[in-house]
């Protein structure tokens, strides 16, 4: 299948499970099993795994149209996240923990290590953590404490010790710059998904007997949306171009 049948066969499935009210749902409950089942079973979790692992053997620059469908649909699971950690445990042939991933970069307290506002931390099983050296797998285990707004699936960590379990090499970059790349993708998809609602709404809104989209001050600002959303999109692409793991400067390019 071709990179645009991927990418068309996702979105389809995304607009299926994570329509607004599953989104709603998924922020209501802290519980995104029944979508993430839906997900998992479609393989795309695994595009970035090589074909001898099992995976699609997809490049990064390929998989940058299905990072974006996941901002366009406001995926509420940790789905790009846990691409990225099924790709990097593959390429140490390491097993990868089931469910769903997200990607922790904690500091060192003098009360052990915390890492605020994990993004999808309140509906991930597992933390991919990057503790500056190594990287490793660690479950939520009710670690996760919320950030107290309403709707929010970030989640605050706290471990009093060091992290224990088998380790795997880190990137030059480090998991920083792995989930800058991941966001940048999205906020690119969210905003193509805005651009294209503004524009549907300022043709069909009508003041003074015409639609607003006639009118020359709003013509405008559509105009710089529409250019601001293609350099996202572009800035993106550029990060996702030089291979994966991305390096920093193509990463720092995106965000």
């Amino acid at each position: 299948m071709s990179v645009e049948g991927l990418s068309e066969a996702f979105a389809k499935l995304l607009a299926e499970v994570s329509s607004p009210a599953a989104v709603r749902r998924v922020e209501e409950s802290r519980d995104c099993r029944a979508l993430w089942a839906e997900i998992e079973a479609s393989g795309f979790l695994d595009a970035l795994v090589p074909e001898a692992s099992g995976g699609a053997g997809l490049s990064l620059s390929d998989v940058h149209p299905l990072l974006q469908l996941l901002g366009r649909y406001t995926v509420p699971a940790p789905v790009g996240e846990t691409m990225m950690a099924r790709a990097i445990a593959a390429a140490a042939d390491t097993r990868c923990p089931d469910g769903p991933i997200a990607l922790a970069i904690p500091v060192q307290t003098s009360d052990g290590w915390r890492a605020a506002a994990v993004t999808h931390g309140a509906v991930a099983e597992n933390l991919f953590v990057d503790d500056g050296q190594h990287l490793c797998f660690v479950p939520v285990d009710g670690v996760a404490q919320g950030t107290g707004i309403y709707g929010c699936l970030a989640a605050d960590f706290h471990w009093p010790k060091d992290f224990s379990g088998s380790t795997l090499p880190r990137p030059a970059s480090g998991l920083r710059a792995v989930a800058a790349l991941v966001r940048a993708a999205a906020i690119s998809g969210a905003g193509d998904a805005l651009l294209e609602r503004t524009v549907e709404y300022a043709g069909t809104r009508v003041q003074f007997g015409k639609a607003i989209a006639n009118q020359q001050a709003v013509q405008q600002q559509l105009a710089v949306m529409a250019e601001q959303v293609v350099m996202a999109r572009i800035a993106s692409q550029i990060g996702c171009a030089q291979g994966f793991p991305a390096p920093l400067f193509a990463v720092a390019t995106a965000k």
